[in-house]
């Protein structure tokens, strides 16, 4: 089974894959697989963000209580990546598969593998996702081991 973002990036990823024979059915796209809205922190350098919005990423810190400046809350976030982690678990039951590929981004990766750890997403930043790379997350019902990362 197939699930994937429907963000441009993550559908000509899913398309390439597809291309090269990687092929399970139809893919289902679902926005909870969306990266983070950045609002107008999107597509700017760390260094462009410093010079215009020092103050707001301060607060950033903050993390779980922070909102991007016209963007999303990354409370807001969090709950809908856990509630795609829900819909893996039921898999199974609904598709009579437990193994999913997911394309999505770096961020929902990193937020995943927090919330299945057990680790404060606030913590995000210590695994390192790099784009086009395969990360191997097994699910349980009381959590979920870190298989491989950047494979």
């Amino acid at each position: 089974c197939w699930c994937c973002s429907p963000m441009l990036r993550t559908r000509q990823t899913l398309e390439y894959l597809q291309q090269k024979g990687c092929s399970a059915g139809e893919p289902l796209y679902d926005e909870r697989l969306r990266e983070i809205d950045f609002g107008r922190w999107e597509l700017k350098t760390f260094a462009d963000i410093v010079a215009k919005d020092e103050e707001l990423l301060a607060a950033w810190n903050q993390y779980l209580d922070f909102v991007f400046p016209g963007g999303e809350a990354v409370s807001a976030f969090i709950q809908r990546v856990e509630a795609m982690l829900a819909v893996f678990g039921g898999m199974e039951r609904s598709t009579g598969t437990n193994t999913v590929a997911v394309v999505t981004h770096g961020g929902v990766i990193r937020t995943m593998i927090c919330l299945a750890l057990g680790i404060s997403p606030r913590n995000y930043l210590l695994f390192d996702v790099q784009p086009a790379s395969l990360t191997v997350l097994e699910l349980f019902s009381e959590g979920g081991v870190l298989r491989g990362l950047n494979l």
